[in-house]
């Protein structure tokens, strides 16, 4: 019996550490809105993180750079997408000469959200000129989670 015990163990922690989940992007949005500050803390790729995790990700691993994310929300089970945005939606600018960590944000339906909410969808004339830049969206529900791809990704 305790060998079966402790089998069925090491399979939860197995099953937990591959990422079985549930995504809700209203939860995603509460949050991101509820911890915006009044104004930029440059810290945009963690508010955003946190008001993901919030949603029901899990992250074993995450990119130290906002820009970093248009590689690794498709990791999270994110699909990039075109207009009409929708509530959850979350953009990524790219570097540009003067904003080395790019941008990251939610769509809330009634605007976009980082550290901040802010008045556009593009925080500064940097992203407004260079229009580079990705949007994604996760689907709610359960979900697959691989957090060995997260690991591979960021390596």
């Amino acid at each position: 019996i305790l060998i079966i015990v402790t089998v069925c163990s090491i399979g939860l922690i197995v099953i937990a550490f591959l990422g079985f989940g549930n995504y809700d992007h209203l939860q995603t949005i509460a949050y991101a809105t509820e911890n915006a500050a009044p104004k930029s803390q440059s810290l945009c790729a963690r508010y955003v993180r946190k008001a993901i995790q919030a949603g029901g990700v899990r992250f074993i691993a995450r990119p130290a750079s906002a820009y970093k994310y248009a590689d690794f929300l498709p990791v999270l089970g994110f699909e990039e997408i075109e207009e009409p945005y929708q509530p959850g939606d979350i953009v990524v600018f790219n570097q540009t000469c003067g904003r080395e960590h790019g941008h990251i944000a939610i769509y809330t339906g009634k605007g976009w959200v980082s550290d901040f909410k802010q008045r556009s969808f593009y925080v500064h004339s940097d992203y407004i000129s260079s229009k580079d830049y990705k949007v994604f969206r996760k689907e709610d529900g359960p979900y697959y989670n691989n957090l060995f791809k997260q690991l591979y990704i960021l390596l």
